[in-house]
C-alpha cells in the first residue's frame, strides 16, 4: 500500500537487531544507527535520499530513540522528518500484579538474561533515576 501511495520512495527494513533484542537498548540503538549510516552512505551516491521516517512498532520505538542519541547519528539527524510508533512502551512496561503475567516476565527475565526486558520494566537498576529508560527520556535526540 505504502509503495502505491509513495511510488518514489524507499523503504528499508532494519536486520540489525533481529536476534538480539534482550541485549542492552542502547546496543541495539547503535547497531541501528551504524545500519542507516551505511545504507544512507549506500544510497548517498545517487543523492535519493532527502529525508528519514521512522515507522516502529513495541520496542523498536525505544531502540530508535536510542539510536538517535549514538553521536553516529548526527550524520543523519538532519534528515529525519518524522516518527510514528505503534504499542510502544516509552514510560516502560508496568506489570500490574498479576499472577500470570508476573509468572510470564519472571521467566523471561530469568531464561532468557533478558537485559532489555530488565530495561523496559525499569528494574535495572533500585534508583528510578538511573534506569536506562529514565536516562533516554532526558537525552536530546
Amino acid at each position: 500500500y505504502l509503495l502505491k501511495v509513495f511510488p518514489t520512495a524507499l523503504f528499508c527494513n532494519s536486520k540489525c537487531n533481529e536476534d538480539k533484542t534482550h541485549e542492552d537498548i542502547m546496543q541495539m540503538g547503535s547497531r541501528l544507527a551504524e545500519e542507516i549510516h551505511e545504507a544512507l552512505k549506500t544510497y548517498a551516491v545517487h543523492n535519493v535520499i532527502k529525508r528519514i521516517n521512522f515507522i516502529c512498532h513495541s520496542m523498536g520505538g525505544i531502540i530508535v530513540r536510542a539510536a538517535l542519541c549514538c553521536k553516529i547519528s548526527d550524520s543523519f539527524k538532519n534528515l529525519v522528518h518524522s516518527f510514528v510508533s505503534f504499542a510502544t512502551p516509552h514510560l516502560g512496561t508496568s506489570c500490574a500484579r498479576q499472577g500470570l503475567v508476573d509468572a510470564g516476565v519472571w521467566m523471561i527475565k530469568t531464561f532468557t538474561g533478558s537485559l532489555s526486558l530488565n530495561q523496559l520494566s525499569m528494574t535495572d537498576s533500585s534508583d528510578l533515576k538511573q534506569t536506562f529508560l529514565f536516562k533516554l527520556s532526558n537525552e536530546k535526540g
